[in-house]
This record gives structure tokens, C-alpha cells and sequence, in this order.
């Protein structure tokens, strides 16, 4: 009984609550491969080390971009196809391909079958950023013919989850450059490049159909 001569009596009291959630972003995650602008441009390959002149170590066949969306994405599995074209004896070594996330090495696996596969790699791209990783082979077996080398990722050869450990759906694929491999001669590779557009009209005493300007292309290599 309070002060003013009212009973009050407590009783329990249960409150329930329903919430409705909608459906998740997470459930949407996303993960799109693509290639890297860094990807070596095609280049002559002089794999010339090693105890018989004709290797090369950690050659950079190929930049991967992995962007995600709507959610954390873990890229667990990767599988990278590395094929040889050409006649010549150089190949990408049998138990040497890596696999770098900027300068740290990730992991490293065999090849069979033109492919190399990097099991539970578990590499966390945050949401809705891209993640670019690198992927270099020994060369072995090099000689005086040219045998031509590049790697690739498809689609399926992409395995990730969302983080709430569900598969996901990836798309885009990533391809590197031919890198033509010998063991001798000169390497030449681009530097860089410019175009400028100057000077009078290039008519050869013409007076229809005739340019406007003057092109020049400069191109710097490297030689070695």
C-alpha cells in the first residue's frame, strides 16, 4: 500500500520482440578478377643463369586484381594456368610458381597439367577495395629457341567466401603477357613512350587530302 492508499501489486512481465531483417549485403558479396595495368608488357627473356647458362628465376608472368563488393571476401583457393608455347626447351619449372601479395611471398606450388594450384591461401580482401597479387615462375631448360610463356586466371579457377563462410560467386578473369624466353641474346624491353603532334602540315606539294600535322613517336627500350 503507497502513501496514497493504493494497493499495487507486480506482476511478471514478458516482452516480445520480433525483428525483421532484410536481406543481407552479405549475401550479395562479389568478387571481380581482372588484370593489373603493372602486368609486364610482352618481352624478350634472356634466361641465361644457373650452372648451365639456361634459367631464370622468378620471372613476373602476371598482375591480378581481386576486388570485392558488399562484404569482406577471403580468397581461399587460387588455381593459375601457366602455358608454353613455342619449340624451344624453356619451361616454367615443375615445382616453382609463386604467388606474392606486394613483396611479401604468399606461397608457392607446383605445376601439373599447365596449372599450379595455391590451396587455403586465406587471403582477407576488405570490402568494397581490391587486392593485387603477383605471379612469378622459375624458368628452366631455357636454350637458343624461342618458347613462349604466359599465365592466366579464369573464373573458375577462383575459390572465395563471404565472411560469414559462405561460397560466393566470382567473375572477370586476368591475363598475363607472352614473355618469349631464350637463352642467349639481346633482352629489350620498354621504357617508355610519347607522342607529340607539332609542326607544319606534311603536304609533299599536295593541296587536297593532306595532314594537318607532324607526328612524332619517341620510344625509349633498355637493352641488356
Amino acid at each position: 500500500v503507497d502513501q496514497a492508499g493504493i494497493d499495487q501489486y507486480a506482476t511478471g512481465i514478458t516482452v516480445t520482440r520480433t525483428i525483421n531483417v532484410d536481406p543481407s549485403l552479405v549475401d550479395s558479396a562479389s568478387l571481380t578478377v581482372s588484370t593489373n595495368s603493372a602486368t609486364p608488357k610482352k618481352a624478350n627473356v634472356i634466361a641465361s643463369e644457373g650452372s648451365s647458362d639456361n634459367e631464370l628465376d622468378r620471372v613476373t608472368l602476371l598482375l591480378a586484381d581481386f576486388k570485392s563488393g558488399k562484404d569482406n571476401v577471403t580468397l581461399t583457393d587460387l588455381v593459375v594456368d601457366v602455358t608454353k608455347a613455342g619449340t624451344g626447351g624453356a619451361l616454367a619449372s615443375s615445382s616453382n610458381v609463386y604467388l606474392y601479395d606486394g613483396t611479401k611471398e604468399l606461397d608457392s606450388a607446383s605445376v601439373s597439367s599447365n596449372s599450379a594450384t595455391f590451396s587455403d591461401i586465406d587471403v582477407l580482401i576488405a570490402r568494397d577495395t581490391t587486392k593485387t597479387l603477383t605471379i612469378k615462375a622459375d624458368v628452366r631448360s631455357a636454350d637458343g629457341t624461342l618458347s613462349q610463356l604466359a599465365a592466366d586466371i579464369d573464373t573458375a579457377d577462383v575459390t572465395a567466401e563471404n565472411s560469414q563462410g559462405n561460397s560466393i560467386t566470382e567473375t572477370g578473369s586476368a591475363a598475363g603477357e607472352t614473355m618469349n624466353v631464350y637463352n642467349l641474346g639481346p633482352e629489350i624491353t620498354l621504357v617508355s613512350k610519347s607522342i607529340t603532334t607539332a609542326g607544319s602540315p606534311q603536304n609533299d606539294g599536295q593541296t587536297t587530302n593532306v595532314s594537318t600535322s607532324t607526328l612524332t613517336a619517341t620510344f625509349t627500350v633498355k637493352v641488356k
